[in-house]
């Protein structure tokens, strides 16, 4: 009786089982829990949508898991390169890499000006 309500009700258990990720998530800050929260509140809403079988279940979360976690790693990847290359603001050595000067004063015994 108890398995025959938890395969009629099987959004239920997707829906609870993403809250409890979610919830599981703020306790510590690994991001995991996050998308395997998401990936069972999808499945949740889309079971409750599309009466699917147990093993299509679990197999659309575990894929929807890796995708979604994979999206994200791939985002935050471009996104920190793009971040690392705009802090440059109290680093003045670092924002000269790269850049032309033009030398104004000779250079003798290692002392001249440059501008730049």
């Amino acid at each position: 009786m108890d398995v025959e309500l938890l395969a009629e009700n099987a959004h239920w258990v997707w829906l609870s089982l993403g809250g409890l990720l979610l919830a599981a998530e703020m306790l510590g800050a690994s991001g995991y829990l996050l998308w395997s929260g998401v990936s069972a509140v999808i499945i949740g809403l889309l079971t409750w949508v599309l009466p699917l079988p147990w093993a299509w279940q679990g197999t659309l979360f575990a894929v929807l898991t890796i995708i979604i976690a994979l999206l994200w790693w791939y985002w935050l990847r471009s996104r920190s390169r793009r971040i690392a290359d705009a802090t440059l603001l109290n680093q003045r050595s670092r924002q000269l890499i790269g850049g032309s000067a033009t030398v104004t004063q000779a250079v003798e015994d290692g002392i001249g000006r440059a501008r730049i």
